[in-house]
């Protein structure tokens, strides 16, 4: 009798250490709305991928922690997707998920009131609910705004209304966007606050008015030129540039290549050296090889003038004070993935930046150039060049060997 109340005992302990936890919501989506309905409760919704790591982290420190569990256990239905496996590829899509994990709150019609991105500590994840939760009313702004608009309200306060409230949230706002820059005449969405008002909101290549920005926006100051350039590059052209890559149209790319010329002028170093990348994966497929090896060798020429011990001081420096707080005892090592196998990263961030860009340019002319092309000859120099910065590293090695070995002489 002993032994079997101390099994119930233990059997009920594993179920109050269950309930600690936050636990999700088993079922389709649409069981989640109705759920929802059923009992007149908000949704979290976690949104993650089976290789991000931060996701992995909140999973294993955060989503297990008591208060975490008790809140959002009591105010929320819970529930996970794969952004790329079933109906989470849907859902990723519907909430214009870009990054992992992001976190929807919704109220329980699956209408978003908050949204926030990456790993949180439990005390701030736990504010983030109670913040979601002071936002759920009995009429959420984007269901009403979303009523309206399907009902034909075109005017422009109202348009700029629900066009700032999707950019808050991060949802796909094209098709309102494009009924405001339709609904305005060019003198209006000329003006500097119109123009600023579009690149701030802008998050598409279907909207109608990317031409036209890109044109106007010269005639704004210089810092509101590099503000809004920085935007529309990395919000609109870099992610449809990817997209025209891997689908293969090239037309597509030829344009954007050169929607990237108009805006390089005016984006920061880490922009133009991402369009430079895409810009040389456009020109070797169209085979002009003589913009393909101008974009390559002012790239590589820069990252060859930095001195080597320059680069290993800064590594040096760089790697002491990201472990000064796990050796003094401020962070604990065990909560972060891989951070052994991190370290040796960790050691080379600078030499290792440097080395990459590199190889992934001495690769692309490996790839690209004929054997008996002098470009080969300094995509050679390139990388070894990456392997003094960072030898043993075995991609450099291979794409070594490959360029000794199939690289003509020079004469």
């Amino acid at each position: 009798m002993r032994s079997l109340i101390c099994i119930l005992a233990l059997f009920l302990s594993s179920i109050v250490k269950a309930n600690d936890s936050l636990t999700f919501f088993k079922g389709s989506w649409q069981e989640v709305l109705q759920e929802a309905k059923k009992q007149n409760k908000p949704i979290f919704l976690d949104v993650y991928t089976s290789w991000c790591a931060p996701c992995k982290q909140m999973d294993k420190f955060v989503f297990t922690v008591k208060e975490v569990g008790d809140k959002y256990n009591a105010a929320f239905i819970n529930y996970k997707i794969d952004a790329e496996k079933g109906e989470g590829i849907q859902l990723a899509g519907q909430f214009n998920v870009k990054a992992y994990p992001t976190y929807l709150f919704l109220d329980s019609q699956g209408y978003p009131v908050h949204r926030v991105e990456g790993y949180f500590d439990s005390a701030p994840f736990v504010a983030q609910a109670d913040r979601a939760i002071s936002l759920v009313g009995t009429e959420n702004p984007v269901s009403v705004y979303e009523k309206e608009f399907n009902e034909g309200n075109r005017e422009a306060a109202f348009l700029r209304r629900y066009i700032t409230k999707m950019t808050e949230l991060k949802l796909d706002n094209t098709p309102v966007l494009n009924a405001y820059f339709e609904s305005a005449s060019i003198k209006q969405l000329s003006e500097p606050a119109a123009l600023i008002f579009l690149g701030e909101n802008a998050g598409s290549i279907r909207f109608k008015g990317l031409p036209f920005l890109l044109k106007a926006y010269k005639n704004l100051s210089k810092e509101e030129q590099q503000k809004l350039a920085g935007r529309i590059y990395s919000r609109i052209i870099h992610n449809a540039a990817g997209e025209a890559w891997k689908a293969g149209r090239m037309p597509e790319m030829q344009q954007l290549v050169a929607y990237m010329d108009l805006l390089r002028p005016d984006v920061t170093k880490k922009h133009t050296e991402a369009m430079d990348n895409l810009r040389m994966m456009y020109y070797a497929a169209v085979k002009d090889l003589e913009q393909f090896r101008k974009i390559g060798y002012a790239s590589a020429k820069p990252l060859l003038l930095i001195p080597v011990d320059s680069l290993f001081q800064r590594d040096d420096r760089e790697f002491r004070a990201i472990m000064k707080p796990y050796l003094t005892g401020e962070k604990d090592s065990t909560k972060v993935v891989g951070f052994q196998e991190d370290q040796k990263y960790l050691r080379h961030i600078y030499s290792g930046e440097v080395s990459t860009k590199l190889y992934d340019l001495a690769k692309m002319f490996a790839e690209n150039l004929d054997v008996t092309d002098p470009g080969r000859a300094d995509a050679l120099k390139w990388i070894r060049h990456a392997q003094k910065l960072v030898p043993g590293n075995k991609a450099i090695l291979e794409l070594k060997e490959k360029l000794e070995t199939t690289t003509a002489p020079s004469p």
